[in-house]
């Protein structure tokens, strides 16, 4: 119980520490939020009307005191407004992130299926004529820029096979392509990783005990997996974090109105309430992902807490 209580207030820790790292790196930024606000919402901006600006949103104010009272906005909910779309910064993330999650997770769902699949398939038929093309195939896997790919499932099955629409949105169909351009390069990685670690374990002295018993088939295999998934569980997660944050290419490739173009507009419109805000949530997120890492492998070997 202890343990679990430190991981907690670790986590709270990381929580408020990336909170005030982004909140002071957007401060000495050189972009000066008043101007830009000015410049978006004025023909012609004058130094008084950024000067009332500033006053307005409390710019002007000691970085201590602007933090602590956007710490206390977010405990109401309250991320600010966006310079760009003048809508509250939350009701813009709450519009755009649940088609970027269902995009990740149904990767994710791809990820676990062709790494566990393939990983497996690879390491029990280790150096055969199968195993050598699983590994080809993964090769060019992990080689394959994104963007690049989403393009070329997109030119033969969209294009020149016709089975999807280029541009295509809110429908289970519509999330086969970018999830799979998502998928192939992270998947291709954790065969890799599944392959090796599950030789490595088949050759420990427990399951040579084990076979020597006449243990064999499924239940070796489970014992094996059992043992080698905990850190690639928790590298699991955590690539779901990065995917939430780098979601923006594939989102452009597939035309896909999601949490990571609106992170990047933001970026290049220099809206900084905007920029705070989705830099929270994928810090929350990363946190419930990390979270959700820890308890899963909590499931599978209860030593691990």
């Amino acid at each position: 119980m202890k343990t679990l209580i430190k991981k907690i207030l670790r986590l709270i820790t990381i929580f408020i520490g990336v909170t005030f790292l982004s909140f002071v790196l957007i401060h000495y930024s050189n972009i000066d939020p008043a101007e830009a606000y000015a410049r978006r919402n004025y023909v012609r901006v004058t130094n008084s009307q950024i000067e009332e600006i500033r006053k307005k949103f409390g710019y002007d104010k000691p970085m201590a005191e602007q933090y602590f009272k956007c710490i206390k906005r977010l405990l109401k909910g309250d991320m600010g407004v966006s310079f760009r779309t003048n809508n509250p910064v939350f009701k813009d993330i709450k519009n755009t992130l649940p088609s970027t999650l269902i995009l990740v997770l149904t990767s994710a769902i791809w990820i676990a299926l062709f790494s566990i699949c393939f990983g497996t398939l690879s390491a029990l038929k280790k150096n055969t004529l199968l195993d050598i093309i699983i590994g080809f195939i993964t090769m060019i896997g992990i080689s394959l820029p994104t963007f690049w790919l989403g393009y070329i499932l997109l030119l033969y099955f969209a294009v020149k096979f016709p089975l999807f629409k280029v541009v295509d949105y809110g429908t289970i169909k519509s999330l086969i392509l970018p999830s799979l351009t998502f998928a192939i390069p992270i998947a291709s990685s954790f065969i890799k990783i599944i392959r090796a670690d599950l030789i490595k374990e088949l050759n420990t002295d427990y399951i040579i005990y084990a076979k020597a018993r006449g243990i064999k088939g499924f239940t070796l295999l489970w014992y094996a997996l059992i043992n080698i998934l905990p850190p690639i569980i928790s590298l699991f997660f955590q690539n779901l974090g990065f995917m939430l944050g780098g979601s923006a290419i594939i989102e452009s490739v597939f035309s896909w109105p999601g949490f990571g173009s609106y992170f990047i507009s933001s970026i290049l419109e220099k809206d900084l309430p905007a920029i705070s805000g989705c830099l929270i949530v994928i810090t929350v997120l990363f946190i419930f992902f990390n979270s959700l890492a820890l308890l899963l492998n909590k499931k599978l070997n209860p030593r691990i807490i």
